[in-house]
């Protein structure tokens, strides 16, 4: 994995693609799910969003454990479960 991200070719590209669509996307979800908590939209069941804040946070933890902090995408991470997370409150 570490010389395809290094990689300027094809495998590269579309590794860095994925890796920043991937961060729009927890972005995104933390926004609705803080939306969801302050019930601007819908209330629902919490234990998925809660579950979903966990998915989170251990992303955020392997991107911080993995890139060796190098990475700024432990920090998105880690927000998006803290902003699901306190929109369970």
């Amino acid at each position: 994995m570490v010389a395809a991200y290094r990689s300027t070719g094809r495998a590269g590209q579309i590794l860095r693609f994925t890796w920043h669509f991937f961060t729009v996307v927890m972005l995104s979800l933390a926004v609705v799910f803080l939306a969801l908590g302050t019930e601007v939209v819908g209330g629902g069941d919490w234990a998925v969003v809660r579950l979903l804040a966990g998915y989170f946070a251990v992303f955020g933890v392997l991107v911080l454990v993995l890139s060796r902090g190098r990475h700024f995408a432990w920090l998105i991470g880690l927000g998006a479960a803290v902003t699901a997370w306190l929109g369970t409150l």
